[in-house]
């Protein structure tokens, strides 16, 4: 009873970490997630709760952003997406859990070193006054503008072609 008390501790303390993590960046629920989750869940287990609780966090983005989505471009996704998730389940089930674990544990750590070292992005100069006034509401002037999260970007993609904001890119 004590073991499996402690990994509910282990797996609630793992999915909060992760769950504040992607709120923060905007990203990285699933490795942050799987870090922990690895150790108490077969990679089968984790690789389906990622996906569950993915499905769930990025459906509800699509679904507040469905006007701006332009859905002929997905397609290439949906084919790729097709295609791996049974291969990558099917390799799942023969995978060694150790190997995940120090897979995971590396990309975890080159990812870090990468983010410490990576060269400054330019801000985006493009997209209007509006876009601006949007990204500095959003972000609240915490972080600089080359500490973008990707999805954030996006979304200034997104919106840039929904209204017809110009881009000289």
């Amino acid at each position: 009873m004590e073991e499996s008390a402690l990994n509910l501790a282990i797996y609630l303390t793992a999915t909060f970490a992760a769950a504040m993590v992607t709120g923060l960046v905007g990203f990285a629920f699933g490795l942050v997630a799987a870090a922990a989750w690895l150790h108490i869940l077969s990679p089968l287990q984790t690789a389906t709760l990622i996906m569950s609780f993915g499905l769930v966090v990025q459906g509800f983005s699509v679904w507040k952003l469905r006007q701006a989505l332009r859905w002929q471009r997905l397609w290439p996704f949906l084919v790729g997406a097709a295609i791996g998730l049974p291969l990558g389940v099917a390799v799942l089930r023969y995978t060694n859990p150790g190997y995940v674990r120090i897979g995971v544990g590396i990309v975890l750590i080159l990812f870090s070193l990468y983010s410490l070292v990576r060269p400054t992005l330019k801000p985006v100069s493009s997209g209007g006054a509006r876009a601006d006034a949007a990204d500095d509401q959003e972000r609240g002037g915490r972080r600089p503008h080359s500490a973008i999260p990707l999805y954030r970007r996006l979304k200034f993609w997104l919106w840039r072609n929904r209204f017809g904001a110009s881009n000289s890119n």
